[in-house]
């Protein structure tokens, strides 16, 4: 045998030896992957039954929130409670990548959903973020920014969603599902009072009429009179009144099937007063020489810490709606 024969055997040897040495790693990690498989639940300690599943509607089934292929964020009404979240624009403060634009009408208030959305001060244009409560699409965005005081969870879904609902959440969608009907009769009542003039209450009452109809009812009233002084006549302005109602009815005929009634009322109101902070001393109010900021801002001292207008009249929109689901 010469030099190059016996340098071949011997690499082939050391080749052998370490595919034979990992091998023998391989064979005894194997069982100790396979224990932490799903059948160590059965075979080793029990999971914790303590844990709890989030469940959620986002592809129009319930399914637990991990099994859903998409981008959601689910906000609980203990989250939306601990994070002082109770009107629809404040979901802004637990939902980071969504943005609400409000304006003096609610109904064209415009929501975006990483950084996409629909930026038309309008009710006739179609959003790019949908938003439905239970289950149902809503068109007029005033239900939507009422109250959130009676809610199970919120459920935000992120991207594109217009194979299951539509072309209107081409950016997002954002699904409200509110409180049901309890086993047992049930009910509570609360109040808001602020030392800036905001004050409201709100209640819900549930429970059962038979073994299996049940109902829920809830309401929401929240008044602020604004913090916009109108020099004019001494009204407060930038302010808002709502009031809405809802109903529920929930039967299940048959363990499989179950049918929900609900009807809402939503009727409110605001007061526009925008407050300039910025004014050059040579503005000319239209482009006449005789309105300068004296004459049309009369007693304004335009700082950024300025919270009057001058308006010879209270401006504002006044909304209401019906809507009946089944």
């Amino acid at each position: 045998m010469n030099l190059l024969g016996t340098t071949i055997l011997a690499r082939s040897a050391l080749l052998a030896s370490a595919l034979l040495a990992s091998g023998q790693v391989s064979a005894q990690a194997a069982p100790v992957q396979a224990g932490t498989g799903p059948d160590m639940a059965e075979q080793g300690t029990p999971p914790d039954e303590s844990s709890t599943d989030v469940i959620v509607t986002a592809q129009k089934r319930e399914e637990r929130v991990q099994d859903v292929p998409l981008a959601v964020q689910v906000l609980t009404g203990d989250t939306l409670q601990a994070q002082g979240v109770r009107q629809f624009a404040d979901l802004t403060k637990a939902s980071p990548s969504l943005v609400i634009k409000p304006s003096e009408q609610p109904v064209n208030n415009s929501i975006s959903i990483r950084g996409i959305g629909t930026f038309a001060f309008s009710p006739s244009v179609e959003p790019s973020v949908a938003v439905q409560i239970d289950d149902v699409p809503v068109q007029f965005l005033a239900r939507a920014f009422a109250d959130l005081s009676d809610i199970e969870r919120v459920e935000i879904l992120r991207g594109p969603q217009s194979t299951l609902y539509g072309r209107s959440a081409s950016a997002g969608l954002i699904n409200i599902v509110t409180q049901g009907p309890t086993k047992t009769l049930t009910g509570r009542v609360a109040v808001l009072a602020t030392t800036d003039d905001e004050y409201g209450w709100n209640f819900a009452g549930a429970g059962p009429i038979t073994n299996r109809l049940g109902f829920r009812v809830s309401g929401n009233f929240d008044k602020f009179r604004g913090n916009v002084d109108n020099l004019f006549n001494g009204h407060k302005v930038s302010g808002f009144e709502t009031l809405s109602l809802k109903g529920k009815l929930v039967w299940d005929p048959t363990d499989t099937l179950n049918l929900t009634a609900q009807i809402g009322y939503v009727d409110g109101q605001t007061t526009i007063g925008r407050p300039f902070i910025r004014v050059s001393p040579n503005a000319r109010l239209r482009g006449v020489a005789a309105n300068t900021p004296a004459v049309f801002a009369p007693g304004v001292s335009f700082t950024d810490a300025n919270q009057s207008v001058v308006n010879n009249i209270d401006s504002g929109t006044d909304y209401s709606d019906y809507a009946a689901s089944l």
